[in-house]
């Protein structure tokens, strides 16, 4: 029986860090003094770590994959997509195109400088959120595709685990920004 990813996997992880009593609150707050990239490091750790869970796809097939998807999006042929969706390797090819976008916007967020404002840091880690709910949805449909089992049902519960635990992580970096916005008035 395969583990499947709640909808509401996200606001869960959230509720849990809102959810800590004041005095955790507190300490939280304090976590993002020195150094918010903390939690942004460990979003991209944890990315990498479910990353590693899926089969890599060799590189002609990658190519394939890559012009066929961009030919039936512009086509805006569903029968052309469906059938490329049935390809053994294109949901692992997907969740990697989107692993790699997320880790961009990851990037991006790591080479911000900190002067660069409260508002250019929460709106650098909202970009992140986007392309994070769409490496989720990527993630769902990998686990659903896996007819051969190549994910155990541990694998897959770490995996579901670690993609809500990343947005916690890009949460929390967000939420020790904008907590600067009352320390400025």
């Amino acid at each position: 029986m395969a583990f499947r990813f709640s909808r509401f996997g996200k606001i869960a992880a959230v509720c849990m860090l809102v959810a800590l009593p004041t005095e955790s609150l507190h300490a939280a707050i304090d976590v993002c003094e020195p150094d918010r990239l903390g939690d942004i490091d460990n979003a991209a750790g944890s990315l990498t770590s479910v990353e590693k869970l899926i089969p890599l796809v060799p590189p002609e097939e990658s190519a394939y994959l890559e012009a066929e998807y961009a030919a039936a999006k512009d086509a805006d042929s569903s029968k052309r997509l469906a059938a490329l969706m049935q390809r053994p390797s294109f949901h692992a090819w997907r969740l990697h195109v989107q692993f790699a976008s997320t880790m961009e916007k990851i990037k991006y967020v790591q080479r911000l400088p900190k002067d660069a404002g409260i508002k250019s840091h929460i709106q650098a880690a909202l970009s992140i959120d986007y392309e994070l709910s769409e490496a989720t949805g990527a993630w769902r449909e990998y686990v659903s595709a896996d007819e051969e089992n190549i994910l155990n049902g541990v694998q897959i519960k770490n995996g579901s685990y670690l993609m809500a635990y990343t947005f916690a992580q890009v949460d929390h970096y967000m939420w020790c920004w904008a907590n600067l916005i009352d320390d400025k008035k």
